[in-house]
């Protein structure tokens, strides 16, 4: 995991527990009597801390319109644009405010799947 992907994640995990409850660091600090603070453990055990952080993006991928569109549609077909797996469908086939936002910014389609079916969602 590249760094900012590593913080991108992190940021997802963290956001993802209400006053920490559930979190394997806050665990190891109340636990198993660790000094210090969440901030403190990342800084003092960024191996430990990564180990987590990369254990717990696995166990959750993020949601995304692709995600939940192949739940629904599981044989859609699949384009790869640099090394992303993308549903080949234009994204302002489905929501037709994109063609005019999009198109005429000469955002190209490639671009505008990329960012489109990719995004997170709820």
């Amino acid at each position: 995991m590249d760094a900012v992907k590593y913080i991108k994640e992190k940021q997802r995990m963290c956001n993802s527990f209400v006053l920490c409850k559930g979190c394997e660091i806050d665990y190891m600090l109340k636990v198993k009597a660790m000094p210090g603070s969440c901030i403190n453990f990342f800084c003092e055990n960024p191996e430990k801390a990564v180990f987590i952080v990369e254990k717990w993006s696995a166990e959750h991928p993020a949601k995304t319109r692709k995600s939940e569109f192949l739940k629904m549609f599981p044989n859609a077909r699949i384009l790869y644009i640099n090394d992303n797996k993308v549903i080949d469908i234009l994204p302002c086939a489905i929501d037709k405010d994109l063609r005019k936002s999009n198109c005429d910014n000469k955002i190209t389609c490639s671009e505008c799947k990329l960012n489109y079916w990719l995004a997170e969602v709820e």
